[in-house]
């Protein structure tokens, strides 16, 4: 009911949401990610654009937490300037975020190989 009221905004097309009965739709707003986060034996990385219009970075995280458990090697980093994408992107109207990969980015990413001693 909320989105088919959010529908009539003017925004509403910059949403970019699956036709509600589409089965897009159940496959994205219905899956339940966390048993699969259950089984993860390895180090992970989860980038988080501090600026991010498209992932909720908290509930993300309650979920990785949560479904990952205490044991896990969680490494969060929160990637000042960058969007969703890992860009430095100059025009907040532009949805792909076009801009310079993030200096932040490139080093968090780079430290994080390095401590695992690939």
């Amino acid at each position: 009911a909320q989105v088919e009221q959010a529908r009539a905004q003017p925004w509403y097309p910059l949403v970019g949401l699956p036709d509600l009965g589409s089965p897009t739709w159940r496959k994205q707003m219905d899956f339940d990610v966390r048993p699969f986060l259950r089984r993860l034996r390895l180090p992970i990385l989860l980038l988080y654009g501090e600026r991010d219009r498209w992932v909720p970075i908290e509930a993300s995280l309650e979920a990785w937490r949560s479904a990952a458990g205490s044991n896990a090697d969680l490494t969060v980093v929160s990637v000042p300037g960058a969007g969703h994408w890992p860009t430095l992107a100059t025009d907040p109207r532009d949805l792909r975020e076009q801009g310079p990969i993030s200096p932040d980015y490139e080093r968090a990413l780079i430290s994080w190989l390095q401590r695992l001693d690939l």
